[in-house]
């Protein structure tokens, strides 16, 4: 790989930028999506990440305009480098609970 490839359909997409690390030619992988409809994913990456993925992370899409005035929050569990599970939650009155909201999500890896 010589020069930097990308692809997007719908929301998800991903980036493959070429580096140089002493020498061995490798590719760092960014990767996004969104996702909605539940409070449980599981997050099928566009591209598999051949080595590794180093971060993962989701954001709630929680607005004033829905009428959300919680507090949501994304846990994250890579399952393989293919596939991360993500749970939406929310606190109320100290208490956990799951939060059905639809989620944007961003991964990096090699």
């Amino acid at each position: 790989m010589s020069a930097a490839e990308a692809s997007m359909t719908g929301g998800n997409g991903w980036l493959i930028i070429p580096v140089n690390i002493s020498g061995i030619e490798k590719g760092v992988i960014f990767q996004w999506g969104y996702a909605s409809g539940s409070s449980t994913y599981k997050v099928n990456y566009p591209v598999v990440f051949p080595n590794n993925v180093k971060c993962f992370f989701a954001i709630p899409n929680t607005t004033l305009e829905a009428g959300i005035s919680y507090l949501s929050m994304a846990n994250v569990t890579p399952v393989s480098n293919s596939q991360t599970t993500i749970i939406v939650g929310k606190v109320t009155n100290g208490n956990a609970e799951l939060f059905t909201r639809a989620v944007h999500w961003f991964a990096v890896g090699y």
